[in-house]
């Protein structure tokens, strides 16, 4: 049987990276080998590789015994020294978090949340301090500021967002990427992980009825749900993060 051949789409267009993760994800036959063609590749987002690099790790582990090659790539890329390829399973380029990064960008970085734990308990800090470490790296990358107001509430988004990959999602790893295009002036940063998603993570709250994922989406913006802290839960008077 020949290789199944899958065509990465550009990385920029939102439509065709989501379609192709549900084309990965869907996919389900015999085939023992497959190909990964990279020659649509288009810009280099940090949404785009984060995203693509895991939807491919997550087809791999679904096929753990399958030859799964990538073809028409160049290890020169800058793709490559961000940790794209790696992150997608293959031996190509830098590892993720392998590149120093800059002021204006953090190459894809994998972390596993056993490593904010473990330093958390190294440092004899909570959690959420070690986790507002890295939270303020992204904010200077998006604001292009070492100290402002604007660092100071970016520091809280993203902080809020990692807590929640590391209390909620029950992912085993968290990953992000951040970039700042200097020419166009414009910034990007992806946060991802592959939990059991907001829904799931909701359902555990008894006063919320969510129907849907739409239904669990809106809930989240809005302030005070949590899925862990609702009536008649105990608080922990010393846990200033809870």
């Amino acid at each position: 049987m020949p290789a199944k051949t899958f065509l990465v789409p550009k990385d920029h267009v939102l439509e065709e990276i989501l379609q192709f993760g549900l084309q990965l994800n869907s996919f389900s036959d015999d085939s023992k080998e497959f190909k990964f063609d990279f020659q649509h590749k288009g810009l280099d987002t940090p949404l785009g590789m984060l995203y693509i690099a895991f939807a491919i790790r997550s087809f791999r582990k679904r096929f753990p015994d399958a030859i799964c090659t990538p073809v028409n790539f160049a290890e020169r890329w800058y793709a490559s020294h961000m940790g794209y390829f790696q992150a997608c399973g293959f031996e190509i380029g830098k590892l993720p978090g392998e590149a120093q990064g800059s002021d204006t960008y953090l190459p894809i970085t994998i972390i596993p949340i056993t490593k904010f734990q473990d330093q958390a308990r190294k440092e004899f800090k909570e959690i959420g301090d070690v986790i507002e470490e890295r939270s303020k790296q992204l904010s200077v990358v998006l604001a292009q500021q070492a100290s402002s107001p604007l660092v100071e509430m970016l520091t809280y988004t993203f902080r809020e967002m990692l807590r929640n990959v590391a209390e909620h999602s029950t992912s085993d790893t968290l990953a992000y990427c951040a970039q700042y295009r200097t020419k166009a002036k414009q910034a990007e940063i992806a946060i991802l992980d592959t939990g059991i998603g907001i829904r799931a993570a909701l359902s555990s709250n008894p006063f919320l009825e969510i129907k849907d994922d739409r239904d669990a989406l809106n809930l989240a913006l809005m302030p005070g749900i949590s899925g862990k802290l609702y009536k008649g839960i105990k608080k922990d008077p010393y846990n200033v993060w809870q």
